[in-house]
């Protein structure tokens, strides 16, 4: 699907600057502890199932390839020029997204930042398979990369994290509250063992559909060995990079990596780009709020957790969606609809994301609308949610 961009305007030098949050942190937080807490006791497996983690919500084009350098880039390609096809995409020097189409359940996106001869990885992608293919392309397509010394999992979802461990000794850096939802959760075997033996009806119909490609018996939990809170400055090559966490959002903490001598930001999962998110931690009003902040760092490329490349102008526009949905489910909450019929009326009707991919999510975007709403509605993603979600899936196909 392409996106809207706007041609570079040469190299920026953009600092990382802080804004206020719509609502104080720990309230965030305490709010959307309440779901973490279904997510990570019988919701995991459903949010592994999906791959895409999510409480309480308010009303082959060529790759890029050659040698690296720490040095600024002199120039960077518009974010309509990054063709979404698989593989490595050099978006300015030494600053590369490694790409997994369509976007869709699982297959999200990861980012690659050289400094001299080392580098960082940023999230791991959604098994071992893809994330060793990753690293062969990396040193087929960056000979000058000689180790990879930091990865950064933006936030814990399982499709951004499974490869950890294919990066050996590399330091792995996030933030304790993604850490700790990343050591409470149920291990990828459970996953595995839910893929091998399906419950019958649409859960277990839609589990083989989006699970089908992946195969998770030899993942192991890797978890990080190094934690911040709110904000950390990374140095490579003498390249500064931040990580600046924006949740809670998309899960209770959601990091972006931002890299000023280039202009680009690595989204993690505050960005989907053609794709349905899952709305299911929030508040929406704080995910908005994360997104408005990635806008402010005016960056010329920002990479999506899912889907093409993207720029502002697509961040601006996926926040015009979650208000957008906020609308339609209140609309409809007020007609006295319940969540499900609600998320099915939505996604039949004429809308402008008709073409977006996963619009099943639906189900669980409107519950979460809802629960803003002050609907005392399940939090957990499994299994009431997740069926509710396959039953639209079903229904859809």
């Amino acid at each position: 699907m392409p996106c809207s961009s706007r041609p570079p305007n040469g190299p920026r030098h953009v600092g990382a600057k802080s804004a206020e949050r719509v609502l104080d942190r720990r309230t965030l937080l305490r709010r959307a502890g309440q779901t973490a807490a279904g997510l990570l006791v019988a919701g995991s497996l459903g949010e592994l199932v999906s791959a895409c983690g999510g409480g309480d919500g308010d009303v082959d084009a060529p790759s890029g390839g050659g040698g690296s350098s720490g040095a600024p880039p002199t120039t960077g390609l518009p974010a309509r020029d990054v063709a979404f096809t698989k593989g490595l995409h050099e978006l300015g020097r030494g600053v590369y997204a490694y790409l997994l189409p369509d976007g869709g359940w699982m297959w999200s996106n990861a980012g690659l930042i050289v400094g001299d001869d080392q580098a960082i990885v940023v999230d791991t992608l959604c098994d071992v398979q893809r994330a060793t293919e990753m690293l062969a392309t990396v040193r087929s397509q960056v000979p000058a990369v000689a180790r990879i010394t930091t990865v950064v999992n933006t936030h814990a979802d399982g499709d951004h994290t499974f490869g950890n461990q294919v990066f050996g000794d590399a330091e792995i850096v996030t933030t304790k509250i993604t850490a700790d939802d990343m050591a409470a959760a149920i291990p990828p075997s459970a996953l595995q063992a839910y893929k091998d033996n399906p419950p019958p009806g649409p859960s277990g119909e839609f589990a083989q559909a989006i699970m089908a490609p992946f195969d998770y018996r030899d993942v192991v939990p890797t978890l990080p060995t190094s934690t911040f809170e709110e904000r950390r400055t990374l140095s490579i090559g003498g390249r500064e990079v931040s990580l600046i966490d924006l949740g809670p959002a998309h899960t209770r903490s959601d990091v972006v990596v931002h890299l000023p001598d280039a202009a680009v930001v690595f989204a993690g999962d505050l960005l989907y780009n053609g794709v349905h998110p899952l709305v299911s931690t929030g508040p929406i009003s704080s995910w908005i709020a994360a997104l408005d902040r990635i806008v402010a760092l005016d960056p010329r490329i920002v990479v999506p957790g899912h889907g093409a490349v993207a720029d502002t102008a697509t961040v601006t526009g996926f926040a015009d969606y979650l208000r957008w949905l906020t609308e339609e489910a209140t609309q409809r909450h007020a007609a006295g609809m319940t969540p499900l019929d609600a998320a099915r009326d939505i996604v039949t009707a004429a809308n402008p994301y008709a073409s977006w991919l996963a619009p099943e999510r639906m189900a669980i975007n409107v519950n979460t609308v809802y629960r803003g709403l002050g609907d005392d509605l399940p939090t957990a993603l499994f299994p009431t949610l997740y069926e509710q979600m396959a039953t639209l899936w079903k229904e859809l196909r």
